[in-house]
Parts: C-alpha cells; sequence; structure tokens
C-alpha cells in the first residue's frame, strides 16, 4: 500500500492511476482527499484484485471508464469476478488488457475517443 497514486487532469478530463493501491490506501485517499478523487476514467488498482475498488471508493471516483490491467492466465487469477460485476454496475464501460488489449485515450476537443488493439472496439464519447 506504498504504491504510486497520480491523477491527470486536462481540461475537463481526468484519469486516476491507483497503481497497486488496496482498500487500506483507499480510504487514506477518501479521508485526505474527498471529492477530489472524481474522475473520467480510473486504472483501476491491483489488477481488479478482491483487496481493491470498494463500492465506497467507486463512489468517491465515480469513473466513466475503468481499465483493469492484467495478463491473460495470470497465476493469481485477476481480475476478481466481483470486482468485474461492481466496475460494470459503475462505470459505461470497463477494459480489460487480458482482453482488449492495449487500450487507447485520445481528446480531441471535447471528445474522447477510445480505441482498443487487440478486441479492436472504438468509443467516442462527446459528453466529456
Amino acid at each position: 500500500n506504498k504504491s504510486g497514486v497520480f491523477k491527470i487532469v486536462h481540461g475537463n478530463n481526468s484519469f486516476l492511476f491507483v497503481g497497486d493501491a488496496e482498500y487500506p490506501a483507499e480510504r487514506i485517499l477518501m479521508k485526505s482527499y474527498g471529492r477530489f478523487l472524481d474522475s473520467d476514467i480510473l486504472k483501476v488498482g491491483h489488477h481488479g484484485s478482491n483487496s481493491s475498488s470498494t463500492h465506497e471508493f467507486l463512489e468517491y471516483v465515480s469513473p466513466d471508464y475503468a481499465v483493469i490491467s492484467v495478463g491473460t492466465k495470470n497465476r493469481y487469477n485477476h481480475p476478481d469476478n466481483q470486482i468485474i460485476y461492481r466496475l460494470e454496475k459503475s462505470t459505461e464501460k470497463l477494459f480489460r488488457t487480458d482482453l482488449d488489449g492495449a487500450v487507447i485515450f485520445t481528446y480531441g476537443g471535447n471528445s474522447l475517443n477510445i480505441k482498443t488493439i487487440v478486441s479492436e472496439k472504438e468509443i467516442i464519447d462527446f459528453d466529456i
């Protein structure tokens, strides 16, 4: 729980990267930063393990999109099914690098373009 956590804000858009932060670190972040955690895109903590991305934390972040960075057939069986369900219920779209490959986010004026390499998904969001 000494993972690097950072937020990038570009215009009205924001990314929150929580590294390998688990629940104890999420609790500190919520207490210290409160609603500043609100972000358009969340890079999910700890590869989608069940030790992170609590309901409370997701309410603070309130992401439109989430990305789980995880390898295929990893020995930890990440991401956890409960976390997948939680993220699918609380975001517009969940991306997983084990299924989607690289996920590329590009801002252009008032739009966000999201493209995946392996699954070849593409989303253009003009509401961001």
